[in-house]
């Protein structure tokens, strides 16, 4: 077991490394998209398509992390040491592996780059890093374009009722996505925990795609909005 602790703290260790270190980003970040693979061989197709797609995430994901270095006026070394002093407490040590596991993995290269910026700002954070941190994290690995896209559409139509945000795409007028297509994207919004299940407690029977807003849906649409990407 401590070889698999000390094994993770070594890969957080690079991780910082490589997303703080000035002389990689920038050339990483300023690199063009259309010269990241040059040759593909035909018999490697698949595999350098799927590594250039995870390079392209990759890159978003510094371009995030650069991106709010500059918003906040902090450069590469104040950001190493900071994390390096962070990576020390055991939860934040498995938030950057975490983000950046996700980045990598992510089902969209918007998200990607929120999530760079999301631990660029965190790491600067007086609070701790909580529970929170990792669901909005997850749902941005998660979500395609399309679904948040439609997060967001469905997030500015929501009604309230006796003091709750409640939401039914049935309710909507003249919308622009098709029903079902919302409450699929709504379920999915369950599942990672952005939108709580149906009201009533434990006698109510949930209803398919209808959902309650809660807190962290208003913390996931201001991240997704400040960023100005949706």
């Amino acid at each position: 077991m401590e070889e698999v602790f000390e094994t993770i703290n070594t890969l957080s260790d690079n991780i910082i490394k490589i997303i703080s270190d000035e002389t990689i980003i920038k050339p990483i970040v300023e690199i063009s998209s259309d010269v990241l693979d040059t040759s593909i061989p035909a018999f490697k197709l698949v595999l350098n398509i799927t590594y250039k797609i995870r390079l392209l995430k990759f890159k978003s994901f510094l371009e995030g992390i650069y991106s709010e270095c500059k918003n906040i006026n902090i450069n590469g070394s104040e950001l190493k040491d900071k994390l390096i002093k962070l990576s020390k407490k055991k939860i934040f040590n498995d938030y950057i592996i975490h983000t950046y596991e996700s980045a990598v993995n992510s089902k969209s290269i918007k998200n990607t780059s929120i999530l760079g910026c999301y631990l660029a700002k965190n790491a600067f954070l007086k609070g701790e890093i909580k529970i929170e941190h990792f669901i909005l994290c997850n749902a941005l690995r998660e979500l395609t374009d399309t679904e948040t896209s439609i997060f967001v559409y469905l997030f500015d139509k929501v009604r309230k009722i006796d003091n709750l945000e409640y939401l039914n795409p049935n309710n909507i007028n003249d919308p622009i996505y098709d029903i079902y297509s919302m409450q699929l994207v709504i379920e999915q919004l369950k599942n990672i925990r952005i939108v709580n299940r149906g009201v009533g407690g434990f006698d109510c029977i949930e209803q398919f795609g209808v959902c309650i807003f809660s807190e962290l849906t208003h913390t996931f649409y201001n991240l997704l909005k400040e960023n100005k990407i949706y």
